[in-house]
């Protein structure tokens, strides 16, 4: 009798511990019915009383401006998906630069870029906001957590320079899941070449690392054996494992100028891991840390030294793209 009470109990542990995993690789990795809308209501609850409430305002002109006239465009995933976007180019006016907005984890480029997409528009640059898979128009069951999304990106690329020609730089800009998916792009080499410049707020490094973090800090869940056998269930079912790429291993081998954005009181990706990131680069990345800022809200806390601070690296990497040309042509 205790022999068989005790396998039943061993039995009922390993079939709680494979329902959690089931639970986990459900919540985190298969495609949302419905975008989470969260951010709405935090955005008001940041901004509203405060001297930056005018911000709320420049967000609904922004949704407005990303709903409005534009080209709705697509390309193939490696995998075969179908990839939605939407490209605003200046039809008038030559733009030189295209800039690829990568939203994030269950997002939007409504919801992580209304105000920026809007305002680089303004400022003269073409605009391409781009639906990760299995987010709004695009296809697929399973989120990659920027493991195949950055083969994504390199596909938004490839669809750029045969579009444009050689005739616009491009800038990768991505917040969150899609900051961390733009920088592991940096891995492949077409995406080396044809990128100008990153600009990557609140990236995490390994998705490994930021499950990690949530099981900890969200649920008080040991990572043993729960995160192994998510990322072994996520390897059969989604062709991806937690510990198969990071952000740092991809920046390290890149000479492309990346800036790094993070916000000091983020509680869903740590600070600490753009700072990781900075590190593993050898200090080649510049990197600004907004004092307070919860995740995705730098910019909101800190509009004015956000922008100058992106302004100035753009028009940076915008030189050393031309003075790289220029020797090339030499």
């Amino acid at each position: 009798m205790t022999f068989i009470y005790c396998a039943a109990v061993i039995i009922l542990i390993v079939l709680f511990i494979i329902a959690v995993a089931e639970y986990f690789f459900a919540f985190a990795i298969k495609r949302t019915k419905k975008p989470t809308n969260e951010f709405s209501s935090a955005f008001r609850r940041l901004l509203s009383g405060t001297d930056r409430e005018y911000l709320l305002d420049e967000i609904d002109r922004g949704r407005k401006f990303l709903v409005g006239d534009c080209e709705g465009v697509s390309v193939r995933s490696r995998d075969g998906l179908r990839l939605c976007g939407r490209l605003f180019e200046h039809k008038n006016e030559a733009s030189d630069t295209l800039i690829i907005f990568s939203h994030g984890y269950k997002s939007s480029a409504e919801v992580d870029f209304p105000v920026l997409s809007k305002r680089f528009f303004e400022a003269g640059c073409d605009i391409l906001a781009i639906d990760q898979r299995a987010t709004g128009k695009s296809e697929g069951k399973y989120y990659g957590f920027g493991v195949l999304e950055r083969h994504d990106i390199e596909a938004w690329c490839r669809f750029a320079r045969e579009s444009f020609g050689e005739r616009k730089r491009l800038v990768l800009f991505g917040c969150s899941m899609g900051a961390a998916a733009v920088l592991m792009a940096l891995n492949l080499p077409f995406v080396r070449e044809n990128v100008s410049a990153v600009v990557a707020d609140c990236p995490f490094d390994l998705p490994e690392d930021e499950f990690r973090y949530i099981l900890s800090h969200n649920y008080h869940l040991p990572e043993f054996p729960i995160l192994p056998l998510t990322s072994f269930i996520c390897k059969l079912r989604a062709k991806w494992r937690f510990d198969e790429f990071s952000a740092s291993n991809a920046v390290a081998k890149t000479d492309v100028p990346i800036l790094l954005i993070h916000g000091t009181a983020d509680d869903f990706v740590p600070a600490t891991s753009s700072v990781g990131i900075f590190e593993a680069s050898g200090g080649k990345c510049e990197i600004l840390l907004v004092d307070g800022a919860p995740h995705g809200f730098a910019f909101y806390r800190e509009p004015e030294r956000y922008l100058a601070k992106v302004d100035e690296f753009l028009k940076n990497s915008e030189k050393k793209t031309k003075s790289e040309v220029n020797c090339r042509e030499k």
